[in-house]
């Protein structure tokens, strides 16, 4: 029979930096809080991407000393939870700005009163697009043409991480809407 460990044995063991201690923990909440985030309307795959972030930042921030104690009264799984709700807060950020990039985009093409205005607007943005050459030209096509993700941009471009790719992205995004407010 294997020992069941109390929170405080837990959690003294990831100050150690015991990665038993992180697999406990893992195994014992992670269904609970994956059903938790679908229930709040992230799909599947995000809920595991944000349980394993706000698990990894909790050992990290527990095994760097950076929380030194269980705080009176708190367990293991209440102090996962509130790094759960700061992981999905962030994404949630992240995500509404992309919506929001997405739609500023879009709205160049559509706000023009008949198709004429709306194929003008859309040429516009080919030929300032065309302008910045690459790599931005390639990166706002393959995200806003071709759909891709940022996982999929980041191995496309080469870049080192999903941040750096949304950051690139981003400052595509401004010189684009630069250049076409300057035609």
């Amino acid at each position: 029979m294997r020992h069941q460990f109390t929170d405080k044995e837990l959690f003294d063991k990831m100050k150690l930096g015991d990665n038993e201690a992180f697999k406990i923990i893992y195994k014992k909440y992670r269904a609970n809080i994956i059903n938790q985030l679908q229930k709040k309307g992230h799909n599947n795959e995000d809920a595991i991407d944000i349980f394993q972030i706000a698990l990894a930042r909790l050992y990290e921030k527990i095994s760097s000393g950076q929380i030194t104690e269980l705080w009176k009264g708190k367990t293991i799984g209440a102090l996962l939870s509130s790094f759960v709700r700061n992981v999905s807060s962030e994404i949630f950020n992240k995500n509404k700005k992309a919506v929001l990039d997405t739609y500023l985009l879009e709205s160049l093409i559509e706000k023009g009163e008949d198709k004429a205005k709306q194929e003008a607007n859309f040429q516009l943005i080919e030929r300032s697009l065309i302008e910045m050459g690459n790599p931005c030209k390639s990166l706002l096509e393959a995200f806003y043409f071709e759909k891709k993700s940022y996982v999929q941009i980041r191995e496309l471009f080469k870049y080192k991480t999903i941040d750096s790719a949304k950051n690139a992205k981003a400052k595509c995004l401004k010189r684009l809407k630069k250049l076409i407010s300057n035609h």
